[in-house]
């Protein structure tokens, strides 16, 4: 990791087996451009060309890339320092072939007109917020802010809970069964944070 002689992708492929799109054309959607080594980790966790890769070392990517960009012209730095600080490394990608199960959106509302209880949608407000994105009962929520739903599901049901005041809030929504709809995917949005 501390080899300057190596590019960002060259560590993250020698200590992984991965390589990251390096244009970060579709960001925040960063996705695996290539799999070099099928008995390495990423190999071995079977992560495709394609997945996309949402948080690394239990925070969101794109406030990984955005305090860590030093360098704006080298955004996979910051993945690489982040993966450099941290004592226990992880990733969380979504898989290409589910990609159209997840949907990731900004609210900046004073409450998003759904109830949420263990991290999955349980009531839709009709004409809400909620509701005007498509959506439904049974949608979990697998990040909100940084907080990963693996991590502590408590405190994603604490980020959606309605406080009175407007606030952004950044989700990641899956739904378990097809694909979210073609209407709510007009309603994604760009989840990411400028750049410092």
């Amino acid at each position: 990791m501390n080899d300057n002689t190596l590019s960002s992708n060259e560590k993250l492929e020698k200590l992984f087996g991965m390589k990251l799109d390096e244009n970060f054309k579709d960001f925040p959607k960063v996705r695996v451009s290539k799999v070099t080594d099928p008995s390495s980790r990423a190999g071995k966790a079977k992560v495709s060309e394609g997945d996309l890769l949402v948080a690394v070392c239990n925070s969101r990517i794109t406030s990984v890339v955005s305090a860590g960009a030093a360098n704006k012209a080298d955004p996979l730095s910051a993945i690489v320092d982040r993966v450099r600080q941290s004592s226990k490394v992880g990733f969380l990608f979504v898989r290409a072939k589910y990609a159209g199960r997840y949907l990731q959106l900004k609210a900046d509302v004073a409450a998003l007109d759904m109830t949420v209880q263990g991290g999955k949608v349980r009531e839709v407000v009709s004409g809400g917020w909620a509701a005007r994105r498509g959506l439904q009962v049974g949608d979990s929520i697998q990040l909100a802010n940084d907080v990963l739903a693996e991590k502590d599901v408590s405190k994603i049901d604490v980020v959606c809970a309605s406080d009175g005041k407007p606030r952004p809030v950044f989700l990641l929504f899956r739904r378990s069964s097809g694909d979210f709809p073609e209407e709510a995917r007009a309603r994604e949005v760009d989840v990411s944070r400028p750049l410092a």
